[in-house]
């Protein structure tokens, strides 16, 4: 297992050192081919595509730190030294391909090159059972960095896919992955929403700007509540047996507490001291802490 995770981190790093880092506009034909050939011809209708769900975490994050002025936070990344935990366990490694892909889009939209790195490095190295996912990736980060497409065009150019690929999911295998690392993709956009919220500098009435982009904040919190239901039923309607379920009580305990929290439909809380002493605010993002520990840092 060692030897493979060796395998992908290489390849990995040659990607970074033509794409993240960006030191040649294209990709060597070498690297290229040696990660085609391990992929099925097929693969973005697959587990890659499957991930759209929980794509948004790229549109979300990315339009939320280049639209409103917030500090980058980059201890709120999960951390690489955490891979080793999920190898034993395959729905915790597809939840935290999920994370650690947010977190890439995260890290990315800051240009802290040696976080997107990192979190280019573990996906990859979680995902040496789900090929493709490295497809996935490595597409994804060719696209993002290389600035052909803007984000919106590669989510209109993904969803094309969306509705066929789903309906091919047809091993159960699958779906149990499917879910784990939605779940995951999920979990980690709202932490690193609702931690941004709660750093955020103290507006006031007069200074307009800090309470339309804190606004903004609680808008893209707010929309959560409907995302989650929506993840909440794909995971049902695939019908995974208990046992293989990971963390869905959690999940519906959350889409619950969000749901009540009167803080997401009142607007008239501008201040964020008013948020994040709001009871109800602490209550949620606690809860939202709480289970995105049981992902990234399971005991062992």
């Amino acid at each position: 297992m060692k030897n493979t995770i060796v395998t992908y981190s290489v390849i990995s790093f040659m990607f970074i050192s033509g794409i993240i880092l960006n030191s040649c506009q294209q990709k060597p034909q070498q690297q290229e081919s040696e990660i085609t050939e391990m992929m099925p011809s097929d693969s973005f209708h697959l587990l890659a595509v499957e991930i759209l769900p929980g794509f948004d975490n790229y549109s979300d994050i990315s339009l939320l730190l280049s639209n409103i002025e917030v500090s980058y936070y980059p201890e709120l990344i999960n951390s690489i030294e955490n891979v080793e935990k999920y190898l034993s366990n395959d729905l915790l490694q597809a939840a935290n391909i999920g994370v650690y892909v947010v977190d890439l889009a995260y890290a990315n939209a800051f240009g802290d090159e040696n976080a997107t790195a990192g979190c280019y490095l573990s996906a990859i190295s979680l995902a040496q059972n789900f090929p493709q996912v490295i497809t996935f990736i490595s597409n994804l980060m060719s696209d993002y960095t290389v600035g052909d497409l803007e984000i919106d065009s590669v989510l209109m150019r993904l969803e094309q896919d969306l509705q066929v690929s789903v309906m091919q999911l047809t091993d159960d295998t699958e779906k149990q992955l499917y879910s784990a690392l939605l779940t995951g993709t999920f979990i980690e956009k709202i932490f690193l929403l609702y931690s941004t919220i709660s750093r955020f500098p103290d507006a006031t009435v007069s200074d307009t700007p800090q309470n339309e982009n804190l606004q903004r904040l609680i808008w893209i919190a707010t929309g959560q509540k409907k995302t989650l239901g929506e993840l909440n039923t794909i995971i049902e309607d695939f019908v995974i047996p208990e046992e293989r379920l990971l963390y869905k009580h959690q999940l519906n305990d959350l889409e619950n507490h969000m749901n009540e929290a009167t803080f997401l439909r009142d607007t008239s809380m501008i201040g964020s001291a008013e948020i994040i002493q709001n009871p109800e605010f602490v209550s949620l993002y606690d809860e939202i802490m709480q289970i995105r520990r049981l992902i990234t840092e399971p005991i062992e």
